[in-house]
């Protein structure tokens, strides 16, 4: 509920879906269930109900402190794997209109909507979209330091794509921004090589260890001290070129003068909530 809640539905309104919205032992027995965890803690789920070649995504849902962090974009690529696996050719959403971005920006195709009105809204309609169930990525990115020295790996996916304009980015890549490329921690490994750490605090209040190679000097990744859930590469170390026209843009209140965010693109003036 706490996730319907963030899009600002009335108390009444969240009652009323209340039912609809509830998830039971036995359906979580009867259905393919599974959570996402930020460090101990639970910060999401989805539930698919199989049905033949076409599956629906029941649930997927995020608790409003874990938005912004690659949560739901791993959720969904988790599901439609789930149901690729389980021999799906396609998995259909039923979707909250203020969720329609986010699938729309993850490869669904809207097929049409259900009228779904309520007290002030009279044209609400549910969007119903569809993705194709995709199987199982083996895909693995590479990446390094300037000098070979050290090389690493990660298989999947990321989870999230960010460009940074704060200053201790600008000041870390020598350059106008940096390139923060998320990735589950258990997907990457080091293959060549062993990296240096400086660590310094952030404005959050957390202490970040910046990797890099003590011989060329260049910065890897960075992992949050104390977390266990994910890493950030350090975009221009990979192999591929990033393709940045998906990429969330942070600390735009620190952008500098003649940089430009594209039209369209996710941005905070600060750090995402």
């Amino acid at each position: 509920m706490q996730a319907k809640a963030h899009w600002g539905y009335s108390a009444e309104a969240l009652e009323g879906w209340r039912a609809e919205l509830a998830v039971s032992p036995q359906g979580i027995r009867a259905r393919p269930t599974f959570v996402a965890m930020v460090g101990i803690e639970v910060a999401g789920f989805y539930s698919l109900s199989p049905l033949g070649r076409s599956w629906e995504l029941d649930h997927l849902w995020v608790l409003p402190r874990s938005m912004h962090l690659g949560v739901g974009r791993a959720l969904l690529s988790h599901a439609l794997e789930t149901a690729a696996r389980g021999g799906a050719a396609e998995v259909t959403v039923d979707a909250d209109p203020n969720a329609e971005p986010f699938y729309l920006e993850c490869g669904a195709v809207r097929r049409g909507a259900v009228p779904a009105p309520l007290p002030g809204q009279p044209l609400r309609a549910r969007p119903q979209l569809t993705f194709n169930a995709k199987p199982v990525s083996n895909s693995v990115s590479r990446g390094g330091c300037q000098c070979g020295s050290i090389r690493y790996e990660f298989s999947g996916s990321a989870l999230e794509l960010y460009v940074c304009h704060c200053k201790e980015c600008q000041k870390q890549s020598a350059s106008a921004f940096g390139i923060s490329v998320i990735v589950p921690r258990g997907a990457f490994r080091v293959t060549r090589g062993t990296a240096t750490f400086w660590s310094r605090p952030t404005d959050t209040g957390h202490m970040l260890e910046c990797a890099f190679c003590a011989n060329c000097g260049s910065r890897l990744w960075h992992q949050r001290r104390g977390a266990v859930d994910t890493i950030s590469v350090k975009g221009g170390s990979l192999d591929e070129t990033v393709d940045l026209r998906r990429a969330v843009h942070i600390w735009t209140s620190r952008i500098l003068p003649g940089i430009t965010v594209p039209e369209g693109a996710a941005q905070f003036p600060g750090e995402p909530e």
